[in-house]
């Protein structure tokens, strides 16, 4: 099995892409990313759709900034507060270092609804893409 072993968020979403592309069969995740992603893949459905809306809300609010003179870029930290509640900051930090690396809010769900963990230890954890 061909697997990738990354660190930090930006190794996380170049995995992602390989993972499914079918280049890798799995990705091996390592030190603090590896609770964060514990955690957001333990969140319920319901949980992460809270999480997904208010990334979604904030992207497109920064991403108008410029064309409505910057007030939309007020919208976005608060849009936020939810998902900080739910997952932490710990969680939201990783996922927008995550998005940005990607380039692209749909690597949240890749994440979310597209792996599973495959095994888990105190030092790692194995994702898999689900059939």
């Amino acid at each position: 099995m061909k697997r990738a072993k990354v660190d930090n968020e930006e190794d996380l979403a170049e995995a992602m892409e390989q993972l499914e592309d079918g280049d890798i069969d799995e990705i091996e995740i390592h030190g603090n990313l590896k609770d964060q992603v514990v955690e957001i893949k333990g969140k319920g459905s319901v949980v992460w759709g809270i999480v997904a809306a208010c990334f979604a809300v904030a992207a497109i609010a920064l991403l108008t900034a410029p064309s409505t003179g910057g007030i939309s870029g007020i919208v976005a930290g608060p849009a936020c507060v939810p998902a900080v509640a739910a997952i932490g900051t710990g969680g939201c930090t990783m996922l927008a270092k995550l998005i940005c690396a990607a380039g692209s809010v749909d690597i949240m769900d890749d994440l979310y609804e597209n792996t599973y963990i495959a095994k888990e230890t105190k030092k790692k954890v194995i994702l898999r893409l689900k059939d």
